[in-house]
Formats: C-alpha cells, sequence, structure tokens
C-alpha cells in the first residue's frame, strides 16, 4: 500500500498513526541507505501486521500472520520514484556519466520543494499566530487574503459552524471583490450590519433539516449547524446586497454551465 501525501511532515503524523493501529515488524527510512552525495527513492516504509484484537474478529481471523507494507511518501519524492522507474535511473551506477549531473539536479530540486513547503506552512502558521494577537493585529484598511477572512470569520461566526473539511476561503474572496468588500475594514463593517440576518437564515436551514433529516448534514444536524464559515458569509451577502448576489450566483452559474458544455463539446 503507498500513501502520497502533500507535506513533509504528513509523513510523521501518517507514520503515527499506523504505529497505533498495527504491529510494526519493520520499519526504515529508504534515505538511510544513501550517502549524502546520493540520490535514490525516498520513502518511509513500514511492515505491519493485524493486531491479536483485530484478529478476535471472526471475518478478520484467516489474516493471521498476513504483512503488509505500507509505504509513505511525499508527491514530490512520488514524482522522483516515477520518473526514474521511467528511466530506470534507480542510483548513480545505473545513469550515463553523460546525463549524471542532470540528474543529481534534479533530485536535488525535488527536494527543494519539500523543504519550502514546509517553509510555506511554518511562515503561514506564524503569520496566522500573529493574526490572533492583538498587538500584531492587521490595519483596518488591509486588502483581504485567505487567512485574514478565516480569521475574521472565526471571530464573526460561532466555532461551531466552522466546517475543517471544507471552507472555500479563496471563492469567498473573488465574490467579495466584486462588492468592493475586499478589505478588512469593508468586510467587517458590513458583517457587523448582517451577521443577524444570516444567523436567521442559518436558524431556518437547521430546523428544516432537522424535520427533513437530511443524510449528508446527519453529523452537522445533530450540532445543531447547517453552513459553514463561507456559507454564512454568503448568507450574509444575500441578506445585504439582496437581487445583487442572487443576479451574481445566478451569473455564476450559467459561466459555469457554458464551461461544462464547452469541455464536453466534441
Amino acid at each position: 500500500m503507498r500513501l502520497i501525501l502533500l507535506f513533509d511532515r504528513d509523513i510523521e503524523t501518517v507514520r503515527q498513526i499506523v504505529r497505533g493501529h498495527f504491529d510494526v515488524v519493520r520499519e526504515y527510512d529508504t534515505q538511510d541507505r544513501l550517502n549524502p552525495d546520493q540520490f535514490g527513492y525516498s520513502a518511509i516504509q513500514l511492515v505491519v501486521m493485524l493486531r491479536p484484537e483485530w484478529l478476535a474478529v471472526p471475518t478478520m481471523s484467516s489474516l493471521e500472520g498476513l504483512r503488509v507494507e505500507i509505504q509513505l511518501r511525499t508527491v514530490a519524492q512520488h514524482l522522483w520514484a516515477e520518473a526514474s522507474q521511467v528511466l530506470q535511473y534507480k542510483n548513480e551506477a545505473t545513469v550515463p556519466p553523460s546525463i549524471l549531473r542532470s540528474v543529481y539536479r534534479v533530485s536535488a530540486l525535488l527536494e527543494i520543494v519539500d523543504l519550502e513547503l514546509e517553509r510555506v506552512l511554518a511562515e503561514r502558521e506564524r503569520y496566522v499566530a500573529r493574526l490572533k494577537a492583538e498587538e500584531n493585529a492587521p490595519t483596518r484598511d488591509q486588502p483581504l487574503n485567505v487567512d485574514l477572512l478565516a480569521a475574521l470569520l472565526d471571530r464573526v461566526f460561532p466555532e461551531a459552524n466552522k466546517d475543517p473539511r471544507h471552507e472555500p476561503y479563496a471563492d469567498a474572496l473573488e465574490e467579495l471583490r466584486n462588492f468592493n468588500l475586499s478589505s478588512l475594514d469593508a468586510l467587517e463593517r458590513f458583517l457587523e450590519a448582517n451577521r443577524a440576518g444570516a444567523m436567521e437564515i442559518e436558524r431556518e436551514f437547521v430546523a428544516k433539516n432537522q424535520r427533513e433529516s437530511l443524510p449528508d448534514q446527519d453529523r452537522r444536524t445533530r450540532a445543531g449547524v447547517f453552513f459553514g464559515h463561507v456559507g454564512l458569509l454568503r448568507q450574509a451577502l444575500t441578506a445585504g446586497l439582496g437581487k445583487r448576489y442572487e443576479d451574481f450566483q445566478h451569473e455564476q452559474a450559467e459561466a459555469r454551465r457554458a464551461q461544462g458544455r464547452r469541455a464536453v463539446k466534441p
């Protein structure tokens, strides 16, 4: 089994999950085989077996003794592994000397991709932390970005409504720019005036959802919520802009349908 993860830090997270659910027979990092001046296939590999409590389940008892190898790698590591498989450049001995320098360069660049993505994540975490500290609060006229928007919606709307799986902040920013709500001050004032309207629409949807018990909303219905934070923002736009926002949504929907028709046109 191979799990391809976006960020290098995700490797350690998944590694701990695997250790917590299976008996690990063997574990190794393929990079440990390489000297600093060598390149090669990179992955964390764990050979695992089911634990006795799993094997006690009758439908799983036949799997006793079965060993499974789980490979963990980043997208960049996967790109190198796939390319080297096609080229059959597994290590220095398999590469023509005239091409070796270029192969080293590609290998180094892909390592840098992982390192720089981690740097982006760390810098973003520091930025978000500064946003939450009053002494580093952004200026009122600062243009919105996805992190500023997320922080503002966190302050304005209930925490229970936030959906960590799907909060399309970037899409919402595009919508806000169409209505000159692209600065922190402008949007904060708008939400102050229209938060109550958004929450009233939320209460109506929660009541309707609880009556009809819609299956795709069971988890959120039990929590007494319906919209995520971006959903509540859009309800505030509906409450505050009325037909202007409805017409905008209709135009956007028509544009998506037209794009879909062009995509499937023979």
